[in-house]
């Protein structure tokens, strides 16, 4: 049965109630999330197109190796047209699981009434991992809204006795997009297969025209899969192979752990998952093993009290089953919701991919929903009781409160008032109580992830990251030289997250300090990440760092320097010989078994990587020490930058040495920067010169 009664005031207060609650959760201090690699690497492609540098046909990689679809890049360009500030995506998430709330309010009051569009509104506005799931740049944090409009279509176009036509033409292309902003939700597929056939004789063109715009949504991503030559069985099998040993959370009790392999088999793996993630449970994983203690202990132990989510919506899809069986009016209408509970569950009950507690999110609807029936359905409940009672007072079955005599009467409708009462009370006491527990834990975690070292687990909030940017945006500076522990910004953490936030603020450039440094022709500004020891800088001691920037307590700053001059130790021996690739190298400095090597770089050369090397040698030029270092990323070169390159090595006995570059090529060979002269003229393959 279907509700088109208008909505009366107080559904219209308690859905704004309920929505701006929402909001509140999912949309307030955005700048406490995450951005990592991943978030920066999504963010940087739709930052690309929205500027329009770029349209891509493929997404990031996902877990199992596989790519993703360009679909979630697509989405985000929207925020970022607005501007680079990754909070516009941030709350453009934020904002779109406020729409999830608003379309699973209306699924439930369509089908099931005001009463529970109020429990399942209210149970996904304040549900900790839905809000969780809200709150970053995350491609499956975008499913919810469009898992719900996914379903609600195919509801009101195929299932519905007086189907219509606009839903019939949204249904397919809705679902074309939901599959491709995760992989999680492909099992929808099957829900929507289901509902074809439950409303076939009511399939209009609409429909026809929807199964085109579905395929024209899908063409980029199939023509980014031929492009990369993933369009075939063995490289799809695997990446299911790979995804059997994967990274997983241990949501019990410390945060992430290593699976290192996933036997397939069935295991409940995906129940425990489905359980904690409806109940709100484990959240404290996000604060790591070495610190989800403390913010357990400053909480109210309220796990236990949680569970009764979980267990309300197996009761009710009991109960739910039960009319559907017997042949319910609303049938069909319970056979897919129930289908969109399971289902999702099911799926991964066997092992055939590691399994991942996000894996959940498109569930979460429907368990509210559920829970939102479940109760809706007790007023036919209490009405047994009350026949029931009757008999019991010794009228027998066929007593009715019509027959009783006013004594009779009077302790049947005080029955029937007191059971009504308490029932009522007992399901809106429980759901206030669980409601305030839920948001006072989900707050309280926010601040603490704000305020406690959670390396490991939760990352730097973007707020700390955001006054770090603003700072160099502040200084105006024609480019930034980010120090780090590592120089790319497709597989290393720093320099994609700064890539990102440092967009528009000049050249930024990467530098890993381990064994190099860079002394730029430009005026350049220095961010130096906190994970980078003093001692790994070959800075002159009494130069001071521009600015520092404090994270959360123990977790380190950063340091903002400007021009930063080096400071070598040895014997400087001038060189001047140049190479094929344009680099020269200038001069020497020695220490006993330590080099500084001083290359001059030239202009940018994409996408090269050489690898520096010292031999030392013999009289007879037999090797006897060598050491191999990668030099500075070619795409980062400026005609004129100065490379320092730190290679140690054991000098004794040796009489010469032999330094040069080389890099790999694609067929896994090498080859040499040869030696030119001042003519460019082919010389040796390496530099060789007395150790002296």
């Amino acid at each position: 049965m279907v509700n088109y009664s208008p909505l009366r005031r107080w559904e219209w207060i308690t859905a704004v109630g309920i929505l701006l609650l929402a909001a509140f959760l999912r949309l307030h201090a955005p700048g406490i999330t995450e951005f990592k690699r991943d978030e920066a690497t999504l963010s940087r492609l739709s930052l690309d197109l929205a500027q329009g540098k770029d349209l891509p046909m493929l997404g990031i990689g996902s877990s199992v190796g596989f790519p993703n679809s360009p679909m979630n890049v697509y989405l985000l360009a929207i925020p970022y047209a607005a501007g680079n500030n990754p909070i516009l995506a941030t709350l453009f998430v934020g904002f779109l699981n406020v729409l999830a709330v608003a379309l699973t309010w209306r699924v439930a009051r369509r089908y099931f009434g005001p009463e529970a569009a109020l429990v399942a509104g209210f149970l996904y506005a304040v549900s900790p991992w839905a809000v969780i799931y809200s709150r970053k740049i995350w491609a499956q944090d975008m499913l919810p809204p469009f898992v719900v409009a996914t379903l609600l279509t195919g509801l009101v176009g195929l299932v519905e006795v007086k189907a219509k036509r606009w839903a019939q033409l949204w249904h397919l292309p809705l679902l074309a997009i939901t599959a491709q902003i995760h992989f999680a939700a492909v099992i929808l597929a099957l829900i929507s297969l289901v509902m074809v056939g439950l409303g076939w004789r009511r399939i209009r063109r609409e429909f026809w025209f929807g199964l085109v715009g579905a395929i024209l949504l899908c063409v980029p991503f199939a023509y980014g899969l031929y492009q990369d030559d993933w369009l075939s069985i063995g490289k799809i099998q695997d990446s299911l192979e790979r995804s059997r040993e994967s990274n997983t959370a241990d949501t019990n009790n410390s945060g992430p752990i290593s699976i290192v392999e996933n036997p397939r088999e069935v295991r409940s793996t995906a129940l425990d998952y489905a359980w904690f993630t409806v109940a709100g449970k484990n959240i404290h994983s996000l604060a790591g093993s070495n610190q989800f203690q403390h913010y357990l202990d400053a909480m109210p132990p309220a796990y236990g009290v949680f569970n009764l989510v979980p267990i309300g919506v197996v009761l009710a899809a009991v109960v739910l089953g039960m009319m559907a069986w017997r042949k319910s009016a609303q049938r069909a209408i319970l056979l897919v919701l129930l289908m969109w509970l399971i289902v999702p569950v099911v799926a991964y009950l066997y092992t055939w991919t590691a399994v991942q507690p996000h894996y959940f999110i498109a569930m979460m609807p429907a368990a509210f929903i559920v829970v939102g029936a479940g109760v809706a359905q007790l007023k036919k409940i209490r009405a047994y009781l009350v026949v029931d009672a009757a008999g019991i007072l010794g009228h027998g079955a066929k007593a009715t409160v019509l027959n009783l005599d006013n004594r009779q009467a009077l302790a049947s409708r005080y029955w029937r008032q007191s059971l009504k009462f308490a029932t009522s009370i007992l399901v809106w006491v429980a759901l206030g109580v669980i409601g305030v527990l839920q948001i006072w834990l989900t707050l309280g975690l926010f601040n603490f992830l704000n305020t406690h070292d959670t390396t490991g687990a939760f990352g730097t909030p973007l707020g700390y990251l955001l006054d770090v940017r603003q700072t160099i945006l502040d200084a105006d500076a024609d480019g930034v030289l980010v120090v780090s522990e590592g120089d790319s910004v497709v597989y290393d953490n720093e320099p994609a997250v700064w890539d990102v936030l440092l967009d528009g603020a000049g050249e930024v450039r990467f530098v890993r300090p381990d064994h190099l440094w860079v002394v730029p022709v430009e005026p350049t500004l220095f961010l130096v990440a906190p994970t980078i020891e003093a001692d790994l800088m070959p800075i002159t001691p009494e130069v001071q760092p521009y600015k520092t920037l404090a994270l959360r307590p123990g977790e380190g700053v950063y340091q903002i320097w400007q021009n930063p001059l080096p400071s070598v130790a040895g014997t400087r021996t001038a060189i001047e010989a140049r190479f094929a690739n344009g680099v020269v190298l200038e001069s020497i400095w020695r220490d006993t078994n330590e080099l500084w090597l001083v290359w001059r770089a030239p202009d940018a050369q994409a996408r090269m990587q050489y690898i520096t090397f010292v031999h030392g040698l013999d009289a007879n030029d037999q090797k006897l020490a060598q050491t191999d270092l990668p030099f500075w990323p070619g795409e980062y070169w400026q005609d004129g930058d100065k490379v320092l390159v730190h290679a140690q090595l054991n000098l004794d006995g040796v009489q010469k040495l032999s330094i040069g570059m080389y890099r790999f090529l694609a067929d896994g060979n090498y080859q040499n920067s040869e030696l030119l002269d001042a003519e460019g003229r082919y010389l040796a393959q390496s530099l060789v010169i007395e150790n002296k």
